[in-house]
């Protein structure tokens, strides 16, 4: 990977073969703080690996798959979702509202990556529709408002980064949530 230094009138490229790198090298730079979290350089500079995807996707199965394929009952089932529905939050907010997963699905990594994204998508789908029937949905019903959902998270996001207002997701999530949580009409 390369980072393009503009000085003053000169420019420089130096190549970088890491993210600690890459941090380093816009530090000495005096490049600004939040221009170097992990997620707006991977967007910024094609910094995707399948490590980096397996340490999100590893964070999701547990935090959020996991919970969601063990709750077994409705108790249980409006538990994983409150749960989902908060660490969702938490964890997009902390990293600037930016999903490399949906990031890669717009850019040239999508070839390279689909398998990775597609299974990533899935997973999730999968497992909250699986705890909405367990929690007494239809099959159609609780696919219906997995898909719903996950849609909306990720929409939420797009509209959090353009705005520049992590509120605006918040309110989305806390509406998904509501819709999840809703008995059917």
């Amino acid at each position: 990977m390369r980072e393009v230094c503009v000085t003053g009138a000169s420019i420089s490229t130096v190549a970088v073969s890491s993210v600690p790198g890459l941090i380093a090298v816009r530090a000495a730079l005096g490049v600004a703080a939040m221009t170097t979290t992990p997620g707006a350089m991977a967007l910024a500079f094609r910094l995707f690996t399948v490590e980096s995807l397996s340490q999100v996707g590893e964070w999701f199965e547990e935090r959020i798959f996991a919970p969601l394929r063990g709750a077994e009952n409705t108790e249980n089932v409006a538990a994983a979702v409150e749960a989902m529905c908060r660490d969702t939050v938490d964890y997009f907010v902390s990293r600037e509202s930016v999903c490399l997963f949906a990031a890669m699905t717009l850019g040239q990594e999508r070839e390279t990556f689909a398998e990775v994204v597609g299974g990533y998508f899935t997973a999730w789908v999968d497992a909250l529709a699986g705890a909405l029937r367990r929690g007494g949905l239809s099959d159609e019903e609780s696919t219906g408002r997995a898909l719903d959902a996950v849609a909306a998270i990720q929409g939420g996001l797009i509209l959090a980064r353009a705005y520049g207002d992590a509120a605006t997701f918040e309110r989305i999530v806390d509406r998904t949530r509501q819709h999840l949580r809703a008995p059917v009409s």
